[in-house]
């Protein structure tokens, strides 16, 4: 065997397991939308196929992979409300990423395959972080911290704009990292490009999980510890 088709059968055999774990974490997902570690997870398991696929210039997989990935990136960084379309959307797109698996596996090619609707419907699920995250909110219209009960959860960067902490311009300019590969999460991305300081992401993420109702305790709201300690690691504290 050549040591293209091992890194080839390798790459198969690590995405499937990959793929496994995968279904079971949209089963979680369904039933608990927040649940910032399997999106985590998920949002891993298509990053490491996108890269792989990229790498052994599988295009087409690594072009719905990226997709996917954009989509799972918004989620994860509470940018977007999980809905049923999402998981619509990511269903179809473990099911192309199947298929091109079994093709590879079959011939060592991807197949004949036109992807573009897929490609297009995930681009549009996006759509929503456009409208939300570019508004020209200034504080003195919204009280800091205020968040209607009867709205939909806020996301990270309009809670930061509305609070005065973030210029859209600097929120705008994080998500465009993000979608030239940047893998982090939004607050990371803005303190460590000097346009927020750690704290007020603290803040601002205690001020999206209150809007959900999670506390985790009488007074004080859960935050992701592991973007806490990178936070803290980025600012210097």
């Amino acid at each position: 065997m050549s040591d293209d088709a091992a890194i080839v059968k390798e790459f198969l055999i690590e995405s499937y397991e990959n793929l496994d774990r995968l279904d079971q974490d949209l089963v979680v997902l369904e039933k608990d939308p927040a649940n910032r570690d399997t999106l985590s997870s998920i949002f891993r398991t298509i990053h490491t196929i996108k890269g792989t696929s990229g790498f052994l210039a599988f295009n087409q997989l690594e072009a719905v992979t990226h997709a996917g990935e954009n989509l799972l990136s918004r989620l994860r960084d509470g940018l977007l409300p999980f809905s049923a379309e999402i998981t619509t959307g990511l269903l179809a797109m473990v099911d192309a990423v199947r298929e091109m698996l079994k093709s590879i596996e079959a011939s060592g090619k991807e197949g004949a395959r036109n992807d573009q609707e897929l490609i297009s419907k995930l681009a549009r699920l996006l759509e929503p972080l456009v409208v939300n995250s570019a508004p020209e909110v200034t504080p003195s219209k919204t009280e800091a911290g205020a968040i209607p009960s009867e709205q939909s959860v806020p996301n990270l960067g309009e809670i930061l704009v509305k609070r005065g902490a973030a210029k859209v311009s600097d929120v705008q300019a994080a998500i465009e990292q993000q979608n030239a590969g940047d893998p982090r999460h939004l607050g990371e991305i803005l303190v460590e490009r000097g346009a927020v300081k750690s704290q007020e992401i603290v803040e601002a993420l205690n001020a999206q999980q209150q809007a959900r109702g999670q506390s985790a305790g009488d007074s004080t709201v859960r935050v992701d510890v592991s973007q806490l300690d990178r936070l803290m690691n980025l600012s210097g504290q």
